[in-house]
């Protein structure tokens, strides 16, 4: 009888070590952004076509404190369509309705810990389409496609009130999750996507060394040359506090804001004021930061470490990796096989019994997948990789 040696372990790995670059998943996230939404979005915020709120065709004139409700009403609108469920936080001492808009995709492996991506919707005058129904968009676009999959970590989709009131909306978000210890990852700020007059594809990245804030930035130039996306990252650290942002930098939680070239001599001249119109976008750039959006929210959220204290077995192997229709498996014990891809979604469970047993795996996607082989409660973590 072979001698089967048996060990206490910790075994601590990341899904997303094993990733491809560029992910295909989150290709295929970032391939859905649509320019034509993100338009549609900042049309209908910014008074420029008209739309049914609450079963009533109507246009939002303005979103300037204390006129906002409308607009409220209509990104809850928008993102209960998306098949989410929106929530109103009311801030106490606002000058106007006060209502923060969240949204939450819960995690499916740590729903706990959560990441935010956001975006001010209130207005200094009338129009502002850049500044900030261009963010709000990007926000929208990205809850559209994401709601559709499933990610290890939450995101919440945040609209913050009376941003051009003092960061009021935010700052009380902020300070009422610190005081509750609330597991917050990091928070992606979008503030001014629309303006590129010299179209270079430069947009700037605003942070400072506070938590994990300057690893934000990096994942954020990694997203843009992983997926080859057209723009320029130009990082300011230290970066600006004059967006939400500053709100959870005050409270210890990474987060930064990326916006145009607006700290690096290209900003929009017609920031507040209501020539800040969609007219004046540089539609394709638009696109890209909207594309930027998704693809960096989706990277992070699927950023996934799990970690397994249990008793090993040396006793299982699987072949052949990389693979193409069938992997082969060597065991002493009846066993649990589970795949997992790199999302934490299990894509394929079975049993197999003792000596060899093959498994068909002819219906998986090519890409990166986790083993985890269950016997008499041990386990087997393997890295799979199917290729064609």
């Amino acid at each position: 009888m072979r001698k089967i040696y048996i060990f206490i372990f910790t075994v601590l790995f990341s899904l997303n070590s094993f990733s491809q670059n560029p992910d295909p998943q989150i290709l295929e996230m970032i391939e859905e952004t649509s320019l034509d939404s993100l338009t549609k979005y900042v049309r209908e915020l910014s008074g420029e076509d008209s739309v049914v709120i609450n079963g009533v065709k109507t246009i939002i004139k303005t979103r300037w404190t204390p006129l906002e409700g409308l607009a409220a009403d209509y990104l809850k609108q928008r993102i209960t369509e998306f098949g989410l469920s929106p929530i109103e936080q009311t801030v106490p001492g606002s000058m106007g309705p006060g209502d923060n808009i969240l949204a939450t995709k819960k995690g499916n492996q740590d729903s706990s810990s959560y990441y935010i991506i956001c975006a001010h919707y209130d207005s200094f005058t009338d129009y502002c389409a850049d500044d900030n129904a261009s963010g709000c968009a990007a926000v929208l676009e990205s809850a559209r496609i994401l709601a559709d999959y499933e990610f290890p970590y939450t995101i919440v989709f945040a609209f913050w009130n009376e941003e051009e009131m003092g960061l009021m909306g935010s700052m009380y978000y902020a300070d009422s999750v610190r005081n509750e210890n609330g597991q917050i990852l990091g928070v992606i700020n979008l503030d001014m996507l629309g303006w590129d007059s010299d179209n270079n594809g430069e947009f700037d990245i605003n942070v400072r060394n506070i938590a994990n804030s300057t690893d934000l930035s990096d994942k954020i130039i990694e997203v843009v040359e992983d997926y080859s996306l057209s723009l320029s990252p130009i990082v300011f650290n230290p970066g600006t506090i004059y967006s939400d942002h500053y709100s959870f930098w005050l409270n210890n939680y990474g987060a930064l804001v990326f916006s145009e070239a607006m700290f690096s001599g290209d900003g929009n001249p017609y920031y507040h004021s209501v020539e800040d119109r969609i007219d004046k976008f540089n539609m394709p750039y638009f696109h890209e930061l909207g594309k930027l959006s998704v693809g960096i929210i989706a990277t992070l959220a699927s950023d996934y470490t799990v970690e397994i204290q249990e008793i090993y077995n040396q006793s299982i192997n699987i072949y052949p990796n990389p693979a193409s229709n069938y992997i082969y498996v060597q065991t002493s014990y009846k066993t649990e096989i589970q795949i997992f891809d790199l999302f934490g979604r299990s894509v394929l469970s079975t049993f197999v019994n003792k000596n060899n047993s093959i498994i068909d795996i002819s219906s998986l996607n090519e890409g990166n997948f986790v083993i985890i082989a269950k016997s008499n409660l041990k386990y087997d973590i393997y890295k799979l990789i199917i290729s064609r």
